[in-house]
């Protein structure tokens, strides 16, 4: 599945924010992910997968 395997894309940066010393970017990163998703809807593709992958 291509937008799984998209996402683990997108845990490996935030795996990867933290070991090279940039742990302060990780929220605000997951926290655009979220707002745009489900606040602005600016990443329709993005709203139930970001609530299952990265909320539940």
């Amino acid at each position: 599945n291509e937008s799984h395997h998209n996402y683990l894309r997108i845990t490996r940066i935030l795996k990867s924010l933290g070991e090279l010393g940039f742990e302060a970017f990780k929220v605000p990163l997951v926290r655009l992910f979220l707002e745009e998703s489900l606040c602005h809807g600016t990443l329709p593709n993005m709203q139930h997968s970001v609530l299952e992958y990265y909320v539940y």
